[in-house]
């Protein structure tokens, strides 16, 4: 999830594994103050690097490689 807030975290709140679906469940908030007069592409780039800043995260607490998603935060910032 994705939360609109006042503030960018650098890493996502993890809330567990829901033990019916699998589903891992975290969170991390983006600052809507500085959407504000952005366009389009500008918010779905803040909302791709969150994304990615969540999975990386994931990935490294329970040991998977990220290199790949690592590599297209890295793309995605420059």
């Amino acid at each position: 999830m994705i939360r609109q807030g006042l503030k960018n975290d650098e890493r996502p709140k993890f809330q567990g594994i829901d033990e019916k679906h699998g589903d891992l469940k975290l969170a991390i908030e983006i600052d809507t103050n500085e959407l504000i007069d952005s366009c389009a592409v500008e918010i779905q780039r803040v909302f791709e690097i969150a994304a990615l800043r969540a999975l990386i995260a994931a990935g490294a607490k329970y040991g998977c490689s990220m290199k790949r998603i690592e590599a297209e935060l890295t793309a995605l910032k420059a």
